[in-house]
């Protein structure tokens, strides 16, 4: 999408950041991003419900 539109606006609703390598998210962003003249936007959450973490076995503590 970004190689074949010059004005449209490419991005992620919320990418819940804990849930991925974020060193993989930065990089995946910064190429979609050059290749898209900066067109890019990256929308990243926290994550609030225990069973967004369950699936990927990471420890989840609420903050609230």
């Amino acid at each position: 999408m970004a190689t074949v539109t010059k004005r449209i606006k490419i991005g992620t609703c919320t990418l819940l950041l804990p849930l991925h390598n974020p060193v993989q998210v930065a990089e995946d962003a910064t190429i979609v991003d050059n290749i898209s003249n900066g067109r890019f936007i990256l929308g990243i959450g926290m994550g609030y419900n225990k069973e967004e973490f369950d699936g990927v076995k990471i420890f989840f503590e609420s903050w609230i």
